[in-house]
């Protein structure tokens, strides 16, 4: 049950994407490379603080068109692995935005879906938080859910992003995000294969 729920949350997420990004193409596997007989670690996102926006993120989602999506991620988020990348401890981020970020994993090493694909998951930022700018090999798109939000590429002017705008992000190439009144909630999905760790930020 809780995979053919993450598998179809997975397909309507890439459905989206693909509509409006030719470049992105969701990964593929075979099916023994799905989980298979391993048991799905279920995570609890209320160990983290940030979690008590995610409700009002989902209901923002569905306002602005993404009621499918929040429908199953309300059903399916407790078999995401949340998560803080663990080199952003070393790195020092300040408290203000370790406590309004966290990462669900859908796929890839940390993921419960297929742990061999490229990694992929959801993003929840809380309001009035910055992710500082940051950069990484692999290629990288994300599908924005709600709306308020800001980007930044390259060090350039912040730009507004509408929900259901998808940005892609070529190697190395530098990119921040900020909140204001409403928490962000975005999938993110990397299209190579790489390390979280290896985050410069």
């Amino acid at each position: 049950m809780a995979k053919s729920l993450l598998n179809e949350l997975f397909r309507h997420v890439w459905d989206r994407i693909e509509a409006d990004v030719d470049a992105a193409k969701r990964p593929q596997w075979e099916a023994a490379d799905h989980a298979g007989s391993r048991v799905l670690n279920e995570s609890h996102l209320e160990q983290f603080s940030v979690s008590r926006h995610l409700e009002g993120s989902l209901k923002a989602a569905e306002r602005s068109g993404a009621e499918q999506i929040s429908s199953l991620l309300r059903q399916a988020k407790n078999f995401l692995v949340w998560s803080h990348n663990e080199s952003y401890y070393a790195t020092k981020l300040d408290g203000h935005f370790m406590e309004n970020y966290v990462t669900g994993m859908l796929t890839g090493p940390e993921g419960n879906l297929a742990r061999d694909a490229p990694c992929s998951g959801f993003v929840l930022l809380g309001p009035d938080t910055e992710y500082p700018e940051h950069s990484h090999a692999p290629k990288e798109v994300y599908l924005v859910l709600t709306p308020g939000v800001e980007w930044r590429l390259d060090g350039t002017h912040w730009f507004s992003v509408d929900p259901g705008q998808v940005i892609y992000h070529s190697p190395w190439q530098g990119h921040a995000m900020r909140t204001q009144v409403t928490p962000m909630l975005a999938f993110a999905a990397w299209l190579d294969d790489g390390d979280r760790r290896a985050i410069r930020i």
